[in-house]
C-alpha cells in the first residue's frame, strides 16, 4: 500500500510539472522535485540525468478585440508548443555537448527525443516526446571564486511538436548509472591575452540566444525564397577583478580613451570550467575578438569582500565551446 501511494504521488507531481499552467509554475514544481527524476533521451538513447525541466506542452494563443460591449471579445488564435528549458551538469553523454558546440558555431542542430519522468526507483512514469527541436539558447553559469554553490548549464529547446505520454513504462537505463560529478561555480580558470586574469574573482553568467534556422541553406521552406543567414549576438563578458590591475587599466586607456581599438587591438581569451578539484577541464569557451568598453570600481564591501575590486566589461564577437 505504501509503495502504491508513493507511485501515485509521484505520478501526480509529474502531471503537475507537465501541466499547461505556464513556465513559472512548472519551474517551481520541477525544482522542488528530487535530482535524478528526469532523464534526456535523444533518438532512443538515454544521455543523462536532468536537474530541472520547464515547459514543453502545447498551448493556444488568445486573441482579443474591442467590440460594442465594455469588455474585450476573446477567441482562440494560433496554437503552438512551449519551449523546453533543461538544466543539467557535466555528466551528460558527450554527444549532447557536441551538439551544443555545433549550435554555437551556427550549425542547424535538429533533435528528436523525450524527457523521461521517473520515480525514485527509476521506473519511467511519463514521456514528454519532442520532434525536430533546435537549440535556441545556451546559458553558462555565473562564476564566483568564493562560492561553494553547484554549477549548472541550461539550454532551451524549441520543438516543432510535442506529445505527453502519462502512461509510459520502462526503466531508466543510463550506462553505468552516470553518477553526477560535483561541479562548483568556484571551479574555473579565466585568461585574456595581456590581461592580469589571476585576480579575477567573479564572472557573470553568459546567455547565448540562437536564432531558429529554417534549413541548412537558410531557404524558406514555405516560399522557396533564399533568406539571409541569421546572425548570433554573443553576450558581453563581465568580470570582477581585484585591484590594482595595471594591465587592465592600460588596455582600457588605450582602447577606449585613446581610441586605439581596431581589430588588431582586440584580444582572445579562454574560460575553462573545471572539476571541483581543479584537476580536470570539463569544458572550455574560446573567446574571440574581445574589446574592453567599461571599467569601474566596485564597492569594497560588495558581496562581503573587504578588498578593492574593479568591474571590467568586454564585448565578444564569437564563442566556441570545446569539449574534451
Amino acid at each position: 500500500m505504501r509503495n502504491g501511494l508513493k507511485a501515485l504521488l509521484t505520478c501526480a507531481v509529474m502531471a503537475i510539472v507537465w501541466s499547461a499552467t505556464g513556465v513559472i509554475a512548472a519551474a517551481q514544481v520541477t525544482r522542488s522535485y528530487s535530482t535524478g527524476s528526469f532523464a534526456l533521451e535523444i533518438d532512443g538513447a538515454q544521455l543523462g540525468l536532468v536537474n530541472a525541466v520547464e515547459g514543453g506542452l502545447p498551448f493556444g494563443g488568445v486573441v482579443k478585440f474591442a467590440g460594442d460591449d465594455f469588455f474585450f471579445k476573446k477567441h482562440l488564435g494560433n496554437s503552438g508548443f512551449r519551449d523546453i528549458r533543461l538544466e543539467f551538469g557535466p555528466d551528460m553523454d558527450k554527444s549532447f555537448y557536441n551538439w551544443i558546440a555545433l549550435a554555437l558555431q551556427g550549425e542547424r542542430v535538429s533533435l528528436s527525443g523525450a524527457i523521461l519522468g521517473a520515480d525514485f526507483n527509476g521506473n519511467v512514469l511519463t514521456r514528454l516526446e519532442f520532434q525536430r527541436a533546435q537549440i535556441t539558447e545556451v546559458t553558462f553559469p555565473a562564476l564566483d571564486a568564493a562560492s561553494k554553490d553547484t554549477a549548472r548549464l541550461s539550454i532551451v529547446l524549441s520543438p516543432e511538436r510535442t506529445a505527453l505520454n502519462r502512461k509510459a513504462s520502462g526503466k531508466l537505463s543510463l550506462k553505468g548509472g552516470r553518477s553526477q560529478k560535483l561541479w562548483l561555480t568556484s571551479s574555473f580558470r579565466f585568461s585574456v591575452d595581456g590581461f592580469d586574469s589571476n585576480k579575477v574573482a567573479k564572472i557573470e553568467a553568459l546567455t547565448i540566444k540562437l536564432p531558429w534556422r529554417v534549413s541548412d541553406d537558410a531557404a524558406c521552406l514555405q516560399c522557396g525564397d533564399l533568406q539571409p543567414t541569421p546572425k548570433v549576438d554573443f553576450p558581453h563578458v563581465v568580470v570582477t577583478i581585484g585591484a590594482p590591475a595595471e594591465s587592465v587599466y592600460d588596455w582600457f586607456e588605450k582602447f577606449v580613451i585613446e581610441g586605439n581599438n581596431g581589430d588588431a587591438q582586440e584580444r582572445g581569451g579562454t574560460l575553462e570550467y573545471l572539476s571541483s578539484d581543479l584537476a580536470t577541464t570539463l569544458f572550455t569557451l574560446k573567446l574571440r575578438n574581445l574589446g574592453i568598453f567599461e571599467l569601474m570600481p566596485v564597492a569594497a564591501n560588495a558581496g562581503g569582500s573587504s578588498l578593492p575590486r574593479l568591474l571590467a566589461a568586454m564585448y565578444c564577437e564569437s564563442m566556441e565551446l570545446i569539449v574534451p
